[in-house]
């Protein structure tokens, strides 16, 4: 049970950082490719969930997984051993990068909210740009992690990267827009 655990968060924070990512033309696509395996009822309330969720709550759903990943493998894989952990830092270089994107994770979870969003103003959405280099690091926490099978990780990973180029390209196009 406990080596399925681990797993089945990344897996599913995974998921929940690309649509963090998503264009919003994407929209449509991702949440019919996750509606193919749900049934018809569970599709249509998926559906109208996806679409009303804004992007602070994927993140913050995201966020709460990948918190559950990490404890699951303290608890299960680690055994809550804290002397063992620097053994394996040393021993899986993929601990590391899958830490630094959690904590860097934690200032976005943070600031989440309206009232920081005020506080902050234009330096919120500065912050919340770090999501661009947690999900790259999150990408290399996976392609380290590889023994056996390379497609899944590496699918993942072109993924997040064309995610991340269109989000560029449409950062750059609006940029060019505004000074035309």
């Amino acid at each position: 049970f406990e080596e399925h655990l681990c797993p089945i968060y990344q897996w599913v924070a995974r998921i929940d950082a690309r649509f963090v990512l998503k264009a919003s033309y994407l929209d449509l696509w991702l949440q019919l490719l996750a509606a193919d395996s749900r049934s018809d009822t569970d599709s249509k309330a998926y559906e109208t969930e996806v679409a009303d969720a804004t992007p602070e709550d994927v993140g913050l759903y995201a966020a709460f997984y990948v918190s559950l990943h990490a404890l699951a493998y303290l608890a299960f894989l680690l055994g809550w051993q804290w002397g063992e952990l620097g053994r394996e830092v040393v021993e899986r270089p993929y601990l590391l990068v899958g830490a630094l994107s959690w904590l860097l994770l934690l200032p976005l979870v943070i600031t989440s909210t309206k009232t920081w969003q005020r506080r902050l103003k234009r330096r919120w959405k500065q912050l919340h740009q770090l999501i661009y280099v947690i999900v790259a690091l999150a990408a290399v926490h996976y392609l380290l992690q590889i023994r056996a099978s390379w497609f899944e990780p590496v699918a993942y990973t072109l993924i997040a990267a064309f995610l991340l180029a269109l989000r560029l390209w449409f950062f750059a196009k609006k940029k060019r827009a505004r000074t035309s």
